[in-house]
């Protein structure tokens, strides 16, 4: 679910707070960036991380700046109809990954 929120966050800044799309989401990433900072960090003192798992957060730190500047680049053409409506999207296919991984179907 990820460690900020943007799942809760996002909806609410868009339909409670009248927030844009586009703002949205980008200012829910600015504060994951912190977020993820602090829960990296706090791992880091408590000694959690091997090598093996440095090298994995390190790709996914690589894959996550990569993602981000495509997302953005991507998001400038569309709509903030269409990008709730992407969002809306990728929410249910988690949400059915979630319940099959929950039943033992998919693992």
């Amino acid at each position: 679910m990820g460690v900020g929120g943007g799942i809760i966050l996002v909806p609410i800044f868009v339909k409670w707070l009248g927030f844009p799309a586009k703002i949205a989401t980008s200012t829910v990433l600015f504060a994951v960036i912190f977020m993820t900072l602090a829960s990296t960090a706090t791992h880091v003192v408590q000694g959690d991380f091997s090598l093996e798992e440095w090298r994995l957060v390190l790709a996914i730190g690589i894959g996550i700046v990569i993602g981000a500047q495509i997302g953005a680049r991507i998001s400038q053409n569309l709509r903030n109809q269409r990008i709730l409506h992407l969002l809306s999207l990728a929410l249910m296919v988690g949400g059915i990954r979630l319940i099959f991984q929950g039943t033992g179907v998919w693992v």
